[in-house]
């Protein structure tokens, strides 16, 4: 577990960086001083063998289970949007990812990593709306044909959201839901599930264009891309 110890180090002297290991039973396993803090607690040794639920409401704890048990079952989370209140009730947004780790005696370890986001009211209403729309091009792969259509959702304009992807994200929207497929797409190849069903998933009505759009995000065709998995028992990082 040396590269878990090595990250949560480095994670210890960013002032913004989050970061926690959770096992099967929720408990947290390994965490940095940035959660201490969230959690209100003055060492994150105090949060080791504890649970979510002795430091956040129980609506948030449920949502963050919820949470874990789909990274477990093997989906990768990356760049999205939380609004979350610490233990003392004060609110706050993070920009997070999660993944699944297997770690020798103790395998589907949850993986956290995220960065608290500056305050201000401004900030805060762009976090909202791209909050919304990371999760809308996150579960709807394929389906938003426009920014303009995306922004209609988000109550903004196609102008306003593209400014805040640029300033938050360093991206588009095009950008980012094209790594979102991915990312699904890869998810879904390491659970060796079939090439028309993962390209239908990912929101591609023939598996031609999915295998074209796959090699042209990952280098390798998403056959190649499955058998590669199928030799390691490892997850990919974040």
């Amino acid at each position: 577990m040396s590269y878990l110890q090595t990250l949560k180090t480095a994670m210890d002297l960013s002032p913004d960086a989050v970061f926690f290991v959770r096992d099967q039973r929720g408990s947290y396993r390994l965490a940095n001083q940035g959660l201490a803090g969230i959690c209100c607690v003055s060492n994150p040794e105090d949060l080791i063998g504890r649970s979510n639920r002795e430091f956040f409401e129980p609506a948030y704890a449920d949502w963050a289970d919820g949470l874990d048990a789909a990274v477990r079952a093997g989906d990768t989370i990356v760049n999205r949007f939380d609004n979350l209140r610490d233990a003392k009730g004060r609110g706050l947004w993070t920009l997070y990812s999660r993944a699944c780790v297997d770690l020798p005696g103790a395998p589907r370890q949850v993986l956290s990593v995220s960065r608290r986001l500056p305050a201000g009211v401004a900030a805060e209403r762009s976090y909202a709306r791209l909050q919304r729309a990371t999760d809308i091009l996150s579960t709807e792969l394929g389906e938003i044909r426009s920014v303009r259509q995306l922004a209609e959702r988000c109550d903004c304009s196609a102008s306003q959201l593209e400014r805040d992807f640029a300033r938050v994200l360093a991206t588009t929207p095009r950008r980012y839901e094209a790594t979102a497929r991915a990312q699904r797409a890869k998810d879904m190849l390491r659970r060796k599930s079939p090439l028309l069903e993962t390209a239908l998933e990912c929101g591609f009505s023939e598996q031609s264009s999915f295998s074209r759009f796959f090699r042209r995000m990952t280098g390798l065709t998403p056959g190649a891309y499955r058998a590669a998995a199928s030799q390691s028992s490892l997850q990919q990082p974040l």
